[in-house]
């Protein structure tokens, strides 16, 4: 079939069973609310992408089997914001306060600026960078090497981003409960369509798909 598509009507072949639609992130809304933990979370992870002028973040609380939900997500333009959301206190229904234990923050666009970020707060935060190869492992660590820089030395988490997108994938074919990856109550479509805006595509290297 995949040769059909490709050689006869000379379109994409695309890969069904791991093409997610938006509306699939919005079906696995959990019972809480933006900022609540979940009563089965243990623990808070938060992301960091570094955009042009700004910071997009994320906050995740996690249980056990892997059972994540997202509890805040949205878009700040200084670093002081970015810290305030990151160590402030989250409550779950019985007042017990979550603080965020770790956040990866990607070092791939102003790597100097990052890594500097990194040094001045390595109880929490932690650079990550994309691998441009498929790798056998989730991760590995490196070591920053900048003589210069007070983050020479600082581990940096080299990550294969095709990986954790399929394990996501998959968790958001679960339904709710364990093993699910959730969003809060009331989750905005643009969050989404940004989970759902990539789709994995087989590309043939040296005869072996990719």
């Amino acid at each position: 079939l995949m040769n059909f598509v490709n050689s006869w009507l000379a379109e994409p072949w695309e890969q069904t069973e791991v093409k997610l639609d938006s509306n699939l992130v919005l079906e696995k809304q959990s019972k809480y609310p933006e900022l609540i933990v979940p009563d089965d979370a243990v623990v808070l992870t938060g992301g960091i992408d570094v955009q042009r002028g700004s910071f997009y973040f994320t906050i995740r609380a996690w249980g056990y089997n892997m059972t994540s939900w997202n509890i805040a997500h949205g878009n700040v333009f200084d670093w002081q914001d970015v810290e305030f959301i990151m160590s402030r206190q989250y409550e779950n229904n019985a007042g017990e306060q979550f603080q965020v234990r770790l956040c990866a923050i990607d070092s791939g666009d102003q790597t100097d600026d990052i890594y500097e970020l990194c040094a001045e707060n390595q109880d929490w935060l932690v650079p990550i960078k994309g691998s441009s190869n498929p790798m056998f492992s989730r991760y590995k660590v490196s070591n920053i090497d900048r003589v210069n820089s007070k983050a020479h030395g600082l581990k940096l988490f080299i990550v294969d981003g095709g990986q954790y997108k399929d394990m996501i994938a998959s968790r958001l074919n679960k339904p709710i409960g364990k093993g699910c990856w959730m969003v809060y109550q009331g989750c905005d479509q643009e969050y989404a369509e940004q989970i759902t805006s990539e789709e994995k595509v087989l590309i043939k290297k040296a005869g072996q798909d990719t």
